[in-house]
């Protein structure tokens, strides 16, 4: 099977594409952009993670310049910041409700309530290929699930995968009837432990010692630093990536990333590292430094107002943080609207969800 550059209206999302009745892969032609004015390209055929157990800095399923090719991390490219625009609320139904289930699917990454998915979403776990690709390349990278004894809900039983050391949550999520499977990165308070409001979930016992971690990550993100967490979203994303045409998914699967707070802003650096970015959505994120936008393909930086959506709330302190922090500019579309419950800063962060609910179900 190959992986297949999607056409215009799909830009930015992979699709899988099976083999010719010949046996042939397909190959497809590039999206239009500056880094594609012709020619066509080929994916790489099906391979494994290194058999040695490590995986090589962000650079997972790079030989041959695959889909999965990662260009992140470059030595640093000087950008006039990322292009950021701003537009009002959709007022299409479909568009609103896409923006409903995404918050959905970016909230799973606290709580790991799998009845609380929007119809037709499970978790990766539910899908024995792509559970053994997810659980593959987690374990590649060292994402180990919990050990005997330890309940808490992580790991492949559960689509997530954990690591308290750096601060990185992210889960797999499937749509079956939509052909999508979506990676969606928790922020800070994140973690093995889950609860539905940070104070639950950072306490000491449950993720107080991987939330100290994340909010270092915040500090050196902010300073224009790419965390190891950040780092790890764009490998885990390219793992996903590169592997995912042996998951036995239909053709035509997309991938794409979703986040809120610092993990809207993994998965934006984690879409964006791509040699062909994804789309992303992220909910009041900690929208990206000018260092880490440097470290991204100027293709893809360019392209981000049609890759990358935000969407926060009115008054929510970290997605404001762009535009008054100096070089923190932010990149892509940034949709801000005013919630018809009343908040503080914290709730109308923290429990973004039930803001957006409140806006984009009415």
């Amino acid at each position: 099977m190959s992986t297949t550059i999607p056409s215009a209206p799909m830009i930015g999302q992979h699709r899988i594409a099976a083999e010719t009745a010949q046996g042939a892969p397909r190959t497809a032609e590039a999206p239009p952009g500056p880094s594609h004015l012709a020619g066509t390209w080929q994916s790489p055929e099906p391979r494994a993670l290194p058999a040695d157990g490590r995986v090589p800095q962000m650079v997972l399923g790079a030989a041959r310049g695959g889909a999965g090719a990662l260009q992140a991390l470059q030595p640093a490219t000087p950008q006039a910041g990322g292009p950021y625009r701003k537009e009002p609320p959709p007022q299409d139904p479909a568009a609103r409700a896409a923006i409903l289930s995404d918050a959905r699917l970016s909230n799973f990454a606290y709580t790991r309530d799998a009845g609380a998915l929007p119809e037709g979403w499970t978790t990766g776990a539910a899908h024995q290929g792509l559970k053994t690709v997810m659980s593959d390349v987690a374990a590649q990278m060292g994402l180990h699930g919990p050990a005997e004894g330890d309940t808490r809900a992580y790991g492949a039983e559960f689509g997530t995968f954990v690591d308290a050391k750096s601060g990185l949550t992210v889960s797999v999520l499937h749509n079956a009837e939509a052909n999508e499977v979506v990676l969606s990165f928790g922020g800070t308070t994140s973690g093995k432990a889950t609860g539905d409001d940070l104070f639950a979930r950072s306490k000491p016992g449950n993720n107080f010692l991987s939330t100290v971690k994340q909010w270092g990550a915040n500090l050196l993100a902010g300073l224009g630093v790419v965390p190891t967490s950040y780092k790890q979203a764009a490998q885990f994303t390219q793992g996903i990536l590169a592997m995912l045409p042996q998951a036995g998914l239909p053709e035509g699967t997309q991938l794409r990333t979703i986040g809120h707070s610092k993990g809207g802003g993994e998965a934006m650096f984690a879409a964006l590292s791509q040699a062909q970015p994804l789309t992303c959505t992220a909910f009041c994120p900690s929208h990206l430094q000018k260092g880490l936008i440097d470290r991204l393909p100027p293709d893809n930086v360019a392209r981000a107002p049609e890759l990358v959506t935000s969407i926060s709330p009115y008054g929510d302190p970290v997605s404001a943080l762009r535009g008054t922090v100096p070089f923190i500019d932010g990149l892509g579309t940034g949709i801000h609207f005013q919630s018809p419950l009343d908040g503080n800063m914290l709730d109308l962060h923290d429990q973004f969800l039930k803001h957006v609910e409140a806006e984009f179900a009415a």
